[in-house]
Formats: C-alpha cells, sequence, structure tokens
C-alpha cells in the first residue's frame, strides 16, 4: 500500500530588536577609532571614556571588554545610565538575560523616562518568555517614545509568541509606516501573516525585505517557508538555496530545504539535509560549551502542516473492507505528521544591521544583541529536535523503521514534550508491529497534546483493529471523532465507514454520506465513496444529508467541539 503525505514544517525567523538612543549624556563627538584612541589620553577616572570605549568594543565583538569598561564606568560614577543600558545589551548579546535585565532595571530607577532601558529590557524578556513582560515593557518604550521603531517590532514579536497575531501584524505595520525600509519589521509581518493563512502576503513581505536587503537569509527562508506552504516545492527549494549560500550555518534553511525535498519525493535529499542541519546544530553546541558567547538574533519560528493521509480506500458498500493498516503499511508506512502550530518555538539567526543602530558616538552602544541558538523560551536546546523529527519522517517514507525509532527517539530526549515526535515514534513502532509500544506512543502524545489529530487517528484505528489494545469499535469511533473533527480527511473517511457499516455506532448512512462528503473535499477517492452511496439514498435523505454536511463543515470551520 502506498501512502503519500504532506509532511510541513515552517520556520519563520524575526530578530528581536534593539533601540536607538535618542541622547546620552556623554558629549564626546568623532569615528568609532578616534573616540577608542582618544580615552587613552583621558584621565582613568572619566567614567564617560570607558562608556565610549566600551562601546567600540562591543562594535568589534568584545563584549567581555565591553562589560569590563561599563562596569569601570559604573564604579566611577554609580548613576551612569549609558553604562548600564550598555553593559545590558553587551550581556544579552552573551545569553546573560538576567544580567539584561538586572542592568535595564537600574538604567529604569536611575531614569524612569529612559525608554531605550525599556526596550532593552523587553527584548531580554522576550528571551526568557516573559511574553507579557516584555508586551508591557514596549508597550511603556512607546508611550516614552511613540516613535521608536524596536519597540513596536519588540512588541509584535513578543504577541506572535502569543498568539496574537493580528497585534502583530499591527504593530509590525506601525513599524514600516515609521521607517519603510525596515527590514525586520517586514519579516515580522510575514512570518505573522504565513501563520494566519495569508500566504501571498507573507511573500509579498519577504520579497520586500529581500528588495531592502538581498543578503538576508531569513527572508530568504521566510518567503521559501509560504511558497512550500502553497504546494510550490520547487520554488521554496530555491529559496532554501539561497539562504544557504548567503548562510551556510543557517539550520531552519536547511531543516525547510529538506522538507521541500520531501514532499518532492526526494527522500535522500531530506535526509541529507536534516542530517546537516544536526550536524550544524551538535557543532554549535560544542562551540557554546567552549565559549561564553552565542550567536544569532531572536527569530521567531511558525509551524503548521498539512495533514492528508492518502490511503488507498475501498468502496464503503463492498462487502469485504481491509482495515488493517499495519499489516498492509510494513512495506510502505503511513506517516505520522507534525500536525501543530508552536508560536514558541525560536531557532537562531543572526540578527539585522538597522540603519538607526546605537551610536559609538551618543555613548551608547550599537552591538547587535544575539541569543544562544535554538531557543525557546530562554531554554537552549543542544540539538535541533525539529531536525531528528525531520529525518525520521523521511526513513520512515524509506522503510527504515529502525533508523525512524531512532531519531524520534533523540526528538524525545532533547524536547521531552514533543507530541509529534512520540506519533511518530508510534507510527513506526505500529508498522514494526510492535502495536503495545505504539499504544504508548500515542496516548502519551495525546496527554502532552490534547486536541492531536492525528494522535486520535491512529489510536483509533488500534482500537478499530485491536492493535496494542482490546479491540473496542466504539472507542475507536471516539477517537476518530476527535480526529474528524479537528478536519483530518483520513478520520472523515473511517468515520463515515463506521456509521456505513455500523461499527461501534447504529448504522446511518446519512451520518455516512456526511463523513464522505467532508472527506471529498481532499480526497478524491472519499468522493467516490460519497457518489456511490447518494445511489442508496432518497431525494429526502439526500437533502438532509447535504444540508447536515453544509452545518458540520460550518462547525469545524469555526473550531467548535464535535
Amino acid at each position: 500500500m502506498k501512502v503519500n503525505q504532506w509532511f510541513v514544517l515552517l520556520t519563520l525567523s524575526v530578530a528581536v530588536a534593539q533601540s536607538t538612543p535618542a541622547s546620552s549624556p556623554a558629549t564626546h563627538r568623532g569615528t568609532t577609532i578616534a573616540f577608542k584612541d582618544k580615552t587613552a589620553e583621558l584621565k582613568s577616572d572619566d567614567a564617560d571614556a570607558y562608556v565610549l570605549r566600551g562601546a567600540a568594543e562591543a562594535e568589534k565583538g568584545d563584549l567581555d571588554g565591553a562589560i569590563a569598561d561599563d562596569t569601570k564606568a559604573i564604579e566611577l560614577k554609580p548613576e551612569h545610565v549609558d553604562a548600564y543600558v550598555n553593559r545590558g545589551i553587551a550581556k544579552r548579546a552573551k545569553g546573560d538575560w538576567d544580567g539584561a535585565i538586572a542592568d535595564s532595571t537600574k538604567a529604569i530607577e536611575l531614569k524612569p523616562d529612559d525608554a531605550e532601558a525599556y526596550v532593552l529590557r523587553s527584548a531580554a524578556k522576550v528571551d526568557q518568555g516573559d511574553l507579557d513582560g516584555a508586551i508591557a515593557d514596549s508597550t511603556r518604550a512607546i508611550k516614552l517614545k511613540p516613535d521608536d521603531l524596536n519597540a513596536y517590532v519588540n512588541r509584535g514579536i513578543a504577541k506572535k509568541a502569543r498568539g496574537d497575531l493580528d497585534g502583530a501584524i499591527a504593530d509590525s505595520t506601525r513599524a514600516i509606516k515609521l521607517k519603510p525600509d525596515a527590514v525586520k519589521a517586514y519579516i515580522l509581518r510575514s512570518a505573522a501573516k504565513a501563520v494566519k493563512g495569508d500566504l501571498d502576503g507573507a511573500i509579498a513581505d519577504s520579497t520586500k525585505a529581500i528588495a531592502l536587503k538581498p543578503d538576508n537569509a531569513e527572508a530568504y527562508v521566510n518567503r521559501g517557508v509560504a511558497k512550500l506552504a502553497k504546494r510550490e516545492p520547487d520554488a521554496a527549494i530555491a529559496d532554501f538555496t539561497r539562504a544557504i549560500e548567503l548562510k551556510p550555518d543557517d539550520v531552519d534553511a536547511y531543516v525547510n530545504r529538506g522538507i521541500a525535498k520531501r514532499a518532492k519525493g526526494d527522500l535522500d535529499g531530506a535526509i541529507a539535509d536534516s542530517t546537516s542541519a544536526i550536524e550544524l546544530k551538535s557543532h554549535d553546541s560544542e562551540v557554546n560549551a567552549r565559549q561564553d558567547t552565542a550567536k544569532g538574533g531572536n527569530p521567531d519560528v511558525a509551524v503548521a502542516n498539512t495533514a492528508k493521509a492518502n490511503e488507498p480506500k475501498p468502496d464503503p458498500a463492498a462487502a469485504n473492507v481491509n482495515q488493517n493498516v499495519v499489516k498492509e503499511s510494513k512495506g510502505e508506512p503511513e506517516v505520522a505528521m507534525v500536525n501543530s502550530t508552536k508560536a514558541g518555538d525560536v531557532k537562531a539567526h543572526d540578527p539585522e544591521a538597522e540603519a538607526n543602530r546605537n551610536s559609538v558616538e551618543s555613548g551608547k552602544s550599537s552591538l547587535k544583541t544575539a541569543l544562544p541558538d535554538n531557543t525557546r523560551a530562554g531554554e537552549v536546546k543542544p540539538e535541533d529536535a525539529e531536525a531528528y523529527v525531520n529525518r525520521g519522517v523521511a526513513k520512515l517514507a524509506k522503510r527504515d523503521l529502525d533508523g525512524a525509532v531512532a531519531d524520534f527517539t533523540r526528538a524525545i530526549e532533547l524536547k521531552p514534550d514533543d507530541a509529534e515526535a512520540y506519533v511518530n515514534r508510534g507510527v513506526a513502532k505500529l508498522a514494526k508491529g510492535d502495536a503495545d509500544a505504539a499504544v504508548l506512543d500515542f496516548t502519551k502524545a495525546l496527554e502532552l497534546k490534547p486536541d492531536d489529530a492525528i494522535g486520535h487517528y491512529f489510536l483509533g484505528f488500534c482500537y478499530a483493529n485491536g492493535e496494542g489494545v482490546k479491540k473496542d469499535a466504539a472507542a475507536a469511533v471516539r477517537m476518530y471523532r476527535q480526529a474528524a473533527g479537528r478536519n483530518l480527511a483520513q478520520a472523515q473517511w473511517r468515520l463515515g465507514l463506521c456509521y456505513y457499516k455500523g461499527e461501534g455506532v447504529t448504522r446511518d448512512a446519512i451520518e455516512a454520506y456526511v463523513w464522505f462528503s467532508l472527506a471529498a473535499r481532499t480526497d478524491p477517492e472519499a468522493a467516490r465513496n460519497r457518489d456511490l452511496l447518494e445511489k442508496e439514498l432518497t431525494p429526502q435523505q439526500l437533502k438532509a444529508a447535504q444540508k447536515r454536511t453544509r452545518a458540520l463543515q460550518s462547525q469545524i470551520g469555526a473550531g467548535f467541539k464535535l
């Protein structure tokens, strides 16, 4: 039995911005180099000189040197606001979010109307996953400085992470109005639009970001993700490839290109790209273990999918129906899908340079703030769990069941709350004939994510066939209904079949027609089942069934629990 699945992991990145200061107590003017040279001529007790040199060191990437100079400035002048802000920026770049928050808080205590300190603290709170706190700080910054571009971007990132897509779009749009060439704002808006399903809008915003900054790898990744969601894998692969050319260590580009290749049936290519992503993350982990520094920006990840279990379906009127998917699928297993939107997952990218960056001359650091790679609400993961899931799915499609189980197991080790990894591992185990272990995995997935459609579907299949659990047709119907109500076509077809045959429910041809009809929207075989069943219905029954179908479709579309 051949099973074709469409697995789409959308990875969209958005960098957290660091604001531009309006002014500084330091009054020195000149070039960065001149300032650094000038400090050697100044008195050793000149706090401003240390702040200026620290800003120059931050520009050159010497974070430890910048922190040391800002600390010295604070020792000389404990009320030096810019020293606290600059030191907080450098600490955040090193991944010391607590330190960044402490320094920005101190700056706010010294100068309650310092918008830049609120922006810095909002960025660090996003890093830690304190989204409400980040929004509150960004909002305060906006009140103090209504034209602060980065305050809007940071607030938009936090809103998107909370699932407030309209709020994220509004904030990024406001930032664009303030600065029409704000690349970060276009990237944020493209990410939010993609999650909302406005793929054309997402592509347009990513394309604009590319026009403004042709070497922006993140914009290519975002555009590729939207193209992949539009079922344009070739165009998506081209964008992911360009992103890799611009940024050879871009994990997201490899992960997504692997997904696109798998969608085209290039399983070896998918495995190769997933392996590259895993190797890159492993290398980054080793580097970070040796160094107390981290690269990247604060990207935002959108994960979404379109799932279609395209299993050959028999005529519901046929006398013999083989429902044992596991036995049929040992040669070519049915593949589970990542099927949720994870607004909080983040993967790291280098932040973009802003035209209105902090100037060294003003005394506030122009450092491009950075985060540890692959963070979720402040948690550092040494490797990329999603890359293991992606590679595992490709191995599953290639019938490398042991390899698939190993990859899903590794993903679970890295991310113990990953429901999708459990579902996928359960499918692989089911295909291996280890139904007991498969049921445990499906059950665990539903504990972690009670609305997981595919977990419900496969657990329903196990109940229907007595695989790993006692055969229970009524329980199977309950599981199928949960998945069908979440618009999984395969579950809708199975539920229709249960109603047609009277398995687990009272036989009801009208209800069978309804569920076949819902599945038929994306499944030609379900449409054929519906058309065959239509011949058995009276005109009155058909009218009632069509009315019921419209009503149920509206309920599912509106997200009502069935």
